[in-house]
């Protein structure tokens, strides 16, 4: 088991791996439509595009591809080539505690994956989640994105966190006419669900889940 976090703050002379900690305030400065986007405002993490077609890519870390790039929801690894583009698209930016940030190897703790670092999503429970909340935003070429965020109580011993995303782009724009569009069409939703089971002993059983669409 993988305990992460912060509990307070440290000199990184102190911290045998420096983490970086960003709260939502940090990326509503600048709203983007996924937390892949957001972490271009982050130093030496820098989000690529590798194919302006279909609209993939990966992180890189201190200039590492984003195979060394590890991403976790909630402290657990999404193992997938396209992990830092499908694991950071896609979750309501309201259900967001923090984000951590470690840069540089952490393969002692997580494997090889985490060479160059790692991003930890670090979701809201049901005491700091909002009872609803919504945010939406359209851009100039036509993009549309939509979260929708809320908590409920099924009886004494259960919580559910539901978030969905929504995110649509159909106006094809072809300002240098090379008969590509100049930002690749998109519709996709993401619905996040995190029950909540109380156990003895004040103890919490946590499950999680995620349906992911998205057609280009």
């Amino acid at each position: 088991m993988v305990v992460t976090g912060t509990l307070i703050r440290v000199s990184r002379l102190e911290s045998p791996v420096p983490v970086e900690v960003y709260k939502p305030a940090f990326f509503k400065k600048n709203p983007t439509a996924s937390i892949f986007e957001a972490l271009q405002n982050v130093n030496e993490v820098r989000p690529q595009i590798n194919c302006n077609v279909c609209n993939t890519g990966d992180i890189h870390i201190n200039g590492l591809e984003g195979p060394y790039t590890l991403v976790l929801i909630d402290g657990m690894p999404i193992v997938s080539g396209l992990g830092t583009v499908y694991g950071l698209s896609g979750i309501a930016n309201s259900l967001i505690e923090q984000i951590e940030i470690v840069k540089g190897p952490a393969s002692t703790l997580y494997g090889s994956q985490a060479v160059g670092g790692l991003i930890n999503i670090i979701t809201k429970n049901n005491l700091t989640a909002p009872e609803f909340s919504g945010d939406s935003f359209i851009t100039g070429w036509g993009e549309y994105n939509l979260d929708l965020g809320t908590k409920m109580s099924l009886g004494q011993k259960t919580s559910l966190l539901l978030g969905v995303n929504y995110f649509k782009y159909d106006n094809p724009i072809d300002n240098n006419g090379d008969n590509f569009t100049d930002l690749t069409l998109q519709d996709r939703i993401s619905i996040f669900q995190k029950w909540n089971f109380k156990r003895n002993n004040s103890r919490i059983f946590s499950l999680a889940g995620r349906y992911f669409y998205e057609d280009h």
